[in-house]
């Protein structure tokens, strides 16, 4: 990983920490004030739910930079070399396309939704729920990008599997 890209994902971690504090915070006054003080807050829910979206497309920004994304490695255990190295290009060419067409979505129900409020979070307001989900994507559309155009070229230029960083399926 370059040093750039360790710094981004070193910050997208604790991102993902201060969102993971904010459900921690969220759900433990929901509890608190419902069943302590008998009075819950109304925010208290929708908060957690607004951390969590966060977190998980901010997560899985780092999940496939460090590699550790969950993989079926049927294929990919039984090819070395060269086919393993179409068999990337074919898995981050199908990555990559799915990821245009979902960035499209998520700026779309943005735009629709940019300016509709959340129901008991004043001045919040559902579209910023889908920019969180533009960003995640792409992210993963460079690193998914990056990552096809190491795997291409590997296979022009011949190189087996073990000469190039290990892709993820």
């Amino acid at each position: 990983m370059h040093s750039v890209e360790k710094y981004l994902v070193y910050g997208i971690k604790i991102i993902c920490g201060i969102c993971f504090l904010g459900i921690i915070v969220s759900v433990s006054l929901q509890v608190l004030t419902r069943y302590v003080f008998e009075f819950p807050l109304t925010w208290t829910e929708e908060s957690s739910r607004f951390f969590l979206i966060w977190m998980v497309f901010l997560g899985s920004i780092v999940t496939l930079a460090k590699d550790e994304n969950i993989r079926l490695t049927l294929l990919s255990s039984r090819l070395s070399g060269q086919p393993l190295h179409v068999l990337f290009i074919f898995v981050y060419t199908a990555i990559i396309v799915f990821n245009v067409l979902f960035v499209l979505g998520s700026y779309r129900m943005a735009e629709l939704n940019w300016e509709l409020p959340a129901l008991t979070i004043k001045g919040f307001f559902i579209g910023y729920l889908y920019i969180v989900s533009g960003i995640g994507t792409v992210f993963i559309l460079l690193i998914s990008t990056v990552r096809l155009v190491s795997s291409i070229r590997a296979v022009v230029r011949g190189e087996d599997f073990q000469s190039s960083s290990k892709n993820g399926e």
